[in-house]
């Protein structure tokens, strides 16, 4: 018996199908389908400079159409979107999801249908010794996306609210260095928080250690993100050992020893900015204060990134951000959420190229102050709102 063609083998499948009633015909219209389609809402997706309406097509929870019209019938389920905006999903670039291991955090998918965020990046949730678990048992079984920067300290934040950095012995270089060189896919860089009661007597030692932990990962572009909040001693020399590329996080904290003094912005701040260093949020339940925020952004000490810092400890519930619709797993994944406009004008952004190739960082490139919530009733200092996250690796791209 002769070998079969290519051809015949295909043509063969052809008649097989006409057999199951499945001719050329039934089969387009089966594909043509789509298993949702959001209707009626403003798609806003700066990587293709587009701001109008339109229809999205979502199949096998992918993005296979965007689209000024799609017709009711080639849709499985609908989704009336219209009044809202329909954006990519979003990238929350300080998170914490590892629960499991620490007391702060939260499981990131549990997440996604309040926050229309896809893709979060663990700020230092495991340390070289806890870092396997977060790989195998977390990232691996997530259907988020999710990057992550090792901590400094071995332990993580496994010790949490104890200060992990008490004991210097726990930031071991070669460790860190060694789980950053052996994930590249994973983690984009080494953490360390900077605060007097996470570091003690220890001072600039573990964030010293963090930048000597990257160069010796020999990963380029490995950066170090590094908290603050109440930093140990003077918080320029802090600030002046920062990188170009590294992550200052709590920017705007108001825990004490502020990058903001006197109504003034500290002038190592703003060299550190223009030196490259990114400006990251990290709202968080506490580590964001207006009467720092608001004379930092008057004189230029603007945000690259406005991450959340999703907290176990939230003071209040997550609000979701679909206005009470809950997304089905395709369109989730697909990245696609809708948001209403009264939040979705707290945080207009352009997106920008940023590290590692594929990424996207949601930034305000003008330099022009964000329009803002109103504020507590009771207090300066804000609360946790998830939904505000904005930074990282793109999720999808409309085709």
């Amino acid at each position: 018996m002769r070998p079969i063609s290519r051809r015949e083998f295909l043509a063969g499948a052809a008649a097989g199908g006409s057999l199951l009633g499945l001719g050329a015909a039934g089969a387009l219209a089966q594909a043509d389908k789509f298993d949702l389609v959001i209707k009626g809402g403003e798609v806003l997706d700066t990587s293709q400079k587009l701001r109008a309406r339109r229809d999205v097509g979502i199949r096998n929870a992918l993005i296979a159409a965007l689209e000024p019209e799609i017709p009711d019938t080639r849709a499985k389920q609908l989704l009336d979107a219209k009044g809202k905006l329909v954006l990519p999903g979003l990238i929350d670039m300080h998170a914490h999801v590892y629960p499991q291991v620490s007391a702060l955090g939260l499981p990131a998918d549990e997440l996604v249908p309040y926050t229309a965020t896809t893709t979060y990046v663990s700020a230092g949730d495991a340390g070289a010794n806890t870092f396997s678990a977060l790989k195998h048992y977390i990232v691996a079984q997530a259907r988020s996306r999710i990057y992550a920067f090792v901590h400094i300290s071995s332990i993580g934040l496994s010790g949490f609210p104890v200060g992990e950095m008490l004991n210097i012995d726990y930031a071991d270089v070669d460790q860190a260095a060694k789980t950053l060189a052996e994930n590249p896919e994973l983690v984009l860089g080494i953490k360390v928080r900077e605060s007097v009661d996470v570091v003690g007597a220890n001072g600039l030692e573990p964030l010293k250690r963090a930048i000597l932990a990257c160069e010796r990962s020999g990963v380029r572009g490995a950066r170090v993100m590094c908290h603050i909040g109440n930093a140990p001693g003077e918080l320029s020399a802090l600030l002046d050992l920062l990188r170009p590329g590294d992550i200052l996080t709590h920017a705007y904290s108001g825990a004490g020893n502020n990058t903001v003094r006197d109504g003034k912005v500290l002038a190592a701040a703003l060299a550190a900015k223009k030196r490259g260093v990114l400006i990251d949020v990290g709202h968080g339940g506490g580590s964001f204060d207006y009467t720092v925020a608001e004379p930092a952004i008057a004189q230029g000490f603007t945000p690259d990134t406005i991450s959340c810092r999703s907290p176990k400890t939230c003071s209040r519930p997550i609000s979701p951000a679909c206005s009470g619709t809950r997304m089905s797993p395709a369109s989730a994944k697909a990245a696609s959420y809708v948001l209403t406009k009264t939040r979705a004008r707290r945080i207009r952004a352009e997106s920008t190229s940023r590290a590692r190739g594929s990424c996207a960082t949601w930034s305000n490139p003008s330099g022009s102050t964000p329009t803002r919530s109103p504020r507590p009733a009771t207090s300066r200092r804000t609360r946790c709102r998830p939904a505000s996250s904005r930074c990282g690796r793109r999720s999808i791209s409309a085709s």
